[in-house]
């Protein structure tokens, strides 16, 4: 083991963003990126791979954990059979609607931004009552993962200070996302959801599925379960890039489709204002990857349009209401929570995919600024706000845009946006006008 890995493993501290850049969307590079992790090997630099981070012993080491995940089946998929049947009130102890979430994706990095994050979530001025992860626990969502990054239990093979998954006052959830996949998914469904779900008696119930519902009588929280078939085939899903029929869909599994129609019943429901989470994006403006078999799937049950949030594009961005695949949704990308974020000049405006606001300002390196969002519910009113982390690692955080919305008829959805931030490298309406 080199000696400066030792050194980090002596001190005890919290894995850097640097030991997480360049990670690949691919389930056999992140099996090895974490097979170097367990063998004492220094994290590849931005542009890997190159032979030189092939070590035979991380090579056995990821031959083995690859091989026993790779060729399995995922796991069960859960559905619910208690009397709640996945819908939950959102509401507070006495009845009221007057509601607090904190939000973040792809969080669970066990890096020292995601503590921050989750530190942020709970301050005093937000006072959560529900806290939800739009999902992705890295390396690959394997029980030492989940432990470390999620749970707080350290991991004797690294000795990195774990961190723990902030729990509202009266639950929290957690979404399913594909790199709780590469290790088929078992982990997260058996030991992640067991320790969130609804707080009783102090302590939380468990999550018994990937996908819920929160609603009250003005709005419905509608969470999507878009990981679970997003692992695509062996070896050949790294061909992706160049043959896209192997890309997944992440279609939504059947059972959560039919829950979405008998159980939520959105057919029938035309008063509420919709708010939809999915681990993986409707749309983008950054690259031609976007993910819209769910939307195909529950189109004809969603005829007005959304709020829709989504993380696994490392970077805080919204956009003007845009439905390509039957759903118009006015989008929101929040998976800065603790991945090194992606920094680049925003794309040109085209077509009718539409960026609002953008935020690019730097952090440290090259890298951008982590974060996570806040609702607040108060009847047919909804206050979102977005929170960055301030420019260093000691700064306090920082309120960059706030969003009014309010439930109209028939569960139409109107809204004013702030821009709080007017710093270079944060586009809003300031910079492009409404």
């Amino acid at each position: 083991m080199p000696q400066i890995q030792s050194d980090i493993h002596q001190s005890g501290r919290r894995r850097s963003l640097d030991s997480l850049r360049a990670l690949p969307r691919s389930g056999a590079l992140s099996q090895y990126r974490a097979a170097l992790e367990r063998t004492g090997q220094p994290a590849p630099p931005p542009d890997w791979p190159n032979l030189g981070y092939f070590s035979g012993a991380a090579w056995r080491e990821w031959l083995r954990v690859y091989a026993r995940d790779a060729f399995r089946r995922n796991c069960r998929f859960r559905t619910e059979t208690g009397p709640e049947r996945g819908i939950y009130p959102l509401r507070v102890e006495h009845g009221a609607q007057s509601v607090r979430i904190s939000m973040a994706g792809d969080w669970g990095t066990g890096t020292e931004e995601a503590y921050r994050v989750a530190q942020g979530m709970m301050r005093r001025e937000h006072e959560p009552h529900f806290t939800i992860h739009l999902g992705d626990v890295y390396f690959i969502g394997d029980a030492p993962s989940i432990d470390e990054n999620c749970l707080g239990i350290r991991n004797p093979a690294n000795n990195y200070d774990p961190v723990t998954w902030p729990i509202g006052r009266l639950g929290s959830f957690a979404l399913n996302g594909n790199h709780e996949m590469y290790a088929t998914g078992e982990p997260y469904f058996r030991d992640f959801l067991p320790r969130l779900g609804i707080v009783r008696n102090g302590a939380p119930t468990g999550q018994p599925t990937s996908y819920f519902c929160l609603e009250n009588d003005y709005w419905r929280i509608i969470a999507l379960d878009t990981g679970y078939h997003s692992r695509g085939l062996p070896f050949l899903y790294e061909l992706d890039t160049y043959l896209r029929f192997l890309r997944p869909t992440c279609r939504l599994p059947d059972p959560l489709v039919s829950w979405v129609k008998d159980v939520v019943r959105l057919g029938d429901d035309g008063q509420r204002g919709l708010i939809l989470l999915s681990h993986h994006q409707y749309y983008t403006a950054f690259d031609d990857v976007a993910y819209r078999k769910a939307a195909q799937q529950l189109a004809e049950m969603i005829s007005r349009p959304v709020l829709w949030f989504w993380g696994h594009e490392h970077r805080m961005s919204g956009y003007a209401p845009f439905g390509p695949a039957g759903i118009k949704a006015h989008g929101r990308c929040i998976g800065h929570g603790g991945m090194p974020v992606e920094r680049r000049a925003p794309p040109a405006q085209r077509g009718d995919c539409k960026l609002l606001f953008y935020d690019d300002r730097p952090y440290t390196g090259s890298l951008g600024r982590n974060g996570y969002v806040t609702l607040a519910f108060e009847d047919s009113f909804l206050t979102v706000k977005y929170f960055s982390l301030g420019p260093t690692p000691h700064a306090p955080d920082e309120l960059i845009l706030r969003e009014e919305w309010e439930v109209g008829r028939r569960g139409s959805l109107s809204v004013d946006i702030t821009q709080v931030c007017l710093e270079d490298g944060f586009y809003g309406p300031t910079q492009w006008g409404r």
